[in-house]
Parts: structure tokens; C-alpha cells; sequence
């Protein structure tokens, strides 16, 4: 029903962390897309480090804004998906 972007940072540490998330209250397909792409990431280290690493690039290259008409990072996790899923890691449908 609701959500937004949340950005923090500090941690707490010292160390400058920040992190963005994205708060969604009532939308159980959001609630089955995150649980859909934590088993994705569970299946494998291998699996997590790319879509961690597909999202840092497309935030680095200015290319993951959908409110500016690029794709989310959301987006970009989903097509990283489609890309292992068809590739040789086979990874269930």
C-alpha cells in the first residue's frame, strides 16, 4: 500500500556505511519477490556475488534509477536472474 525510499547511513561504527531500502507495507508480491530472490542468492555464493555486483555497476554507471527511466535495481536483479537462468548454471525456473 505504501513504500518509499529510505536512506541511512552512519551505522554507528564510525566507518561511514550508508545503505538505501526500500519500505513496502501490505504488498505480499513484494513480500514473494524478496523471498523469490533470497533463495536465488542462497543457492549460491557464486549467485549472490554477481547480483551484488550487477547492482554496484548499474549504480555506478548512473543506470539505476527508475524514477530518472532507467531500471531499478530491482530490474537489473531480475534480468542478472533471467541471464543465469538461461546460462550454464542452471538454475531452477
Amino acid at each position: 500500500r505504501g513504500g518509499g525510499l529510505w536512506r541511512g547511513g552512519g551505522g554507528g561504527g564510525g566507518g561511514g556505511e550508508s545503505f538505501e531500502m526500500d519500505i513496502c507495507i501490505g504488498n505480499r508480491l513484494a513480500v514473494r519477490n524478496t523471498a523469490l530472490l533470497r533463495q536465488y542468492a542462497a543457492a549460491s555464493p557464486a549467485v549472490r556475488l554477481f547480483l551484488v555486483l550487477v547492482k554496484q555497476w548499474a549504480k555506478a554507471h548512473g543506470v539505476c534509477d527508475a524514477s530518472r527511466g532507467s531500471l531499478s535495481s530491482y530490474g537489473h536483479t531480475v534480468l542478472a536472474l533471467i541471464y543465469l537462468r538461461h546460462g550454464r548454471l542452471g538454475l531452477p525456473h
